[in-house]
């Protein structure tokens, strides 16, 4: 090997065409680029290249690797005998360069094999689920890796996608606080974090931190697939904080979601709020050898809302506040008061409402803003002086 390739440490190749037919037709990239000779690389990339994946490119002393669109022969056993070299490997971005498993495929047959790569810390998938699905199942990264999955549009959550997301997760440090939201698309956003965030706390958005976990899933939060996703896998369970962007018009299987959460301390929800979700938080259990009945989350202290309409404007929200104030009645009947509600920058709540909470909760902490919509949706806002923002570190993300 001569020296300079003994130097290069850093690749990158791309078509030099980055027009339309470029991406149908890329260029192939050379099996004899390095006339034989193999360097020392440790950051890879390759866009919009035909290239297999025996291409002696794909060196074992890699540390990030990144592919992108693009062609990529070989077949799917040669693309995990190209992973399963590269030991040093700490960063795995693939972009619609998953080999397909076909279209119609109804269920994925068993790993072939499992990857050890014990020092992988971010993996990127992006593509058809059932392909993100394959590869997924076949790695077996280190407990702390960074997992960023995205589907295609028009691609639903497939039940082995649901099933490799739960076995990946399950190997790796429990996750402490979820954010979830529902997008245009339809699409299901949830990013998860390993540590507790007081996010009720804080004048940001969560969804605006970056989150070890992210996925970002082209499926209506109703179908099958996602349902799945909360209900059945039991990576949930060390989950103490979750929060849930509910815009208006949307509905949450509210029940899935926090049925494998039983750990859950703060609840909080963005924008709308559904009937649905205070039935979850209602929902009675019955008594188990001769024991005390219980409901729903029994270590729920917080409730959390922002920019949310809870009260006076329509007959819908009077009729969600008053069961909310039914809620927190029945969960104090049964021994799990809430202990705290928040209230940042909500609608259609004042004084009067605050004060009716104040009677059931120990603390209700209000930001003191009035801001009622009149017939014309417009806001008409005041400001009632509260101490809500008095001796209180709102970036402070340390848990209880």
């Amino acid at each position: 090997m001569c020296k300079a390739d003994t130097l290069l440490h850093t690749l990158k190749l791309s078509d030099s065409d980055a027009g339309h037919s470029s991406y149908f037709n890329p260029s192939h990239l050379r099996h004899d680029l390095f006339s034989g000779q193999v360097p020392c690389l440790r950051t890879l990339e390759i866009r919009q290249l035909s290239v297999n994946w025996d291409h002696p490119v794909f060196s074992k002393t890699l540390t990030s690797l990144i592919v992108t669109e693009g062609s990529h022969g070989g077949g799917f056993e040669q693309l995990l005998s190209a992973l399963e070299q590269m030991t040093y490997l700490e960063c795995l971005l693939l972009e619609d360069a998953i080999l397909s498993v076909g279209s119609r495929t109804a269920s994925l047959p068993a790993p072939s094999r499992t990857i050890a790569l014990l020092l992988l810390r971010f993996i990127h998938l992006n593509g058809i689920a059932v392909d993100s699905a394959n590869l997924l199942r076949h790695l077996y990264p280190a407990i702390d890796t960074e997992l960023e999955i995205i589907t295609s549009v028009g691609q639903d959550v497939v039940q082995d996608l649901v099933t490799s997301l739960g076995s990946q997760l399950n190997q790796t440090v429990p996750l402490r606080t979820v954010c979830l939201a529902q997008m245009e698309g339809p699409k299901l956003v949830l990013s998860a974090w390993r540590r507790d965030i007081d996010f009720h706390k804080w004048h940001s958005y969560i969804s605006d931190r970056v989150a070890p976990i992210h996925l970002d899933l082209s499926s209506p939060v109703l179908s099958q697939g996602t349902r799945r996703l909360f209900s059945e896998l039991p990576l949930w369970s060390s989950v103490r904080f979750l929060q849930v962007e509910a815009n208006s018009g949307q509905r949450w299987a509210w029940r899935d979601i926090i049925s494998n959460m039983p750990n859950l301390r703060v609840l909080g929800v963005l924008h709308g709020v559904e009937n649905s979700m205070l039935d979850a938080l209602s929902a009675a259990h019955p008594a188990e050898n001769g024991g005390t009945p219980s409901v729903a989350l029994p270590h729920l202290e917080v409730l959390a809302f922002r920019y949310t309409p809870l009260a006076r404007h329509a007959q819908y929200m009077a009729r969600f506040f008053h069961k909310l104030i039914d809620c927190l009645i029945l969960r104090c009947n049964y021994d799990l008061p809430v202990q705290e509600v928040h209230l940042k920058d909500c609608l259609n709540i004042d004084d009067e409402d605050v004060d009716r909470l104040r009677e059931i909760v120990p603390e209700v902490v209000w930001d003191g803003y009035v801001t009622m919509e009149d017939d014309d949706d417009e806001y008409i806002r005041d400001y009632i002086p509260s101490d809500y923002y008095e001796d209180r570190d709102y970036e402070d993300d340390v848990g209880y």
